[in-house]
């Protein structure tokens, strides 16, 4: 469709040199998945990125990446101040529960660290326990 538009306009003359810069962007599909849950996504995104994949006589790359070890590695250095700030906020608010699932990650540790706060609770400790719950749904 753009091979219709002039090409003496100058959005078009910058389209043009955007093209003739970036090559590799040229051709491409973006694939948006919305789902009614980040895990939901997760997992969708996982299974299209396998089955494009196994697809090489199609496509000639598949780009997830989300998957790509160095992001990661390092998608804390991605995230906005804001986020980044809302993120430490929530860790400092979980952070006398974290504690205690490190030392038994299992269902056991959980339900043995709701029981610990729930004891702190009855005998009138002060601790919250509704930013953990939060966190776990």
């Amino acid at each position: 469709t753009s091979d219709m538009l002039s090409e003496k306009l100058h959005w078009r003359q910058l389209d043009i040199k955007y093209e003739e810069s970036f090559p590799q962007f040229l051709n491409n599909i973006l694939i948006v998945i919305e789902a009614e849950s980040p895990d939901l996504a997760s997992d969708t995104a996982k299974n299209i990125y396998s089955k494009l994949k196994s697809e090489k006589k199609f496509l000639k790359d598949i780009y997830y990446p989300k998957i790509d070890p160095y992001f990661r590695q390092s998608s804390l250095l991605f995230l906005d101040l804001d986020e980044l700030q809302d993120l430490s906020d929530r860790l400092a608010r979980i952070q006398p529960f974290l504690g205690t699932l490190l030392e038994d990650k299992s269902l056991r540790g959980l339900f043995q660290m709701l029981g610990k706060a729930i004891d702190a609770k009855e005998d009138n400790e002060s601790i919250d326990i509704n930013p953990l719950l939060l966190e776990i749904n």
